[in-house]
């Protein structure tokens, strides 16, 4: 097993800049709705075993996942979408999402 492989980032991530984010977001948002819609329309649900029903995970792999987290959440990086992506991105959650990468 390999319990302290990981990918590091070097440096830190920029300070927040808002005015990153000075754009035409109705368009933006209008955008992204009709491109969503479209994706939305070849959608196909697809079933395994098990159908939709949540699995448990074996306590090994749980384990596993579970000791790279503590290994290495101190080497995340803050996700960033924005201003690059072409489309609105919603960020549901109260804090900046961070993210610890998979070697």
């Amino acid at each position: 097993a390999v319990e302290y492989a990981g990918v590091y980032p070097l440096g830190d991530s920029p300070d927040f800049d808002p005015n990153l984010y000075e754009r035409d977001w109705d368009s933006l948002w209008n955008q992204t709705r009709e491109i969503e819609i479209l994706r939305a329309e070849r959608i196909h649900v697809a079933f395994t075993k098990s159908g939709s029903q949540a699995a448990s995970v074996p306590l090994n792999v749980w384990a596993s996942v579970a000791a790279y987290y503590h290994n290495n959440r101190n080497h995340s990086f803050r996700e960033e979408w924005q201003p690059a992506s072409d489309r609105a991105t919603v960020n549901f959650w109260e804090a900046p999402v961070r993210i610890i990468a998979l070697p």
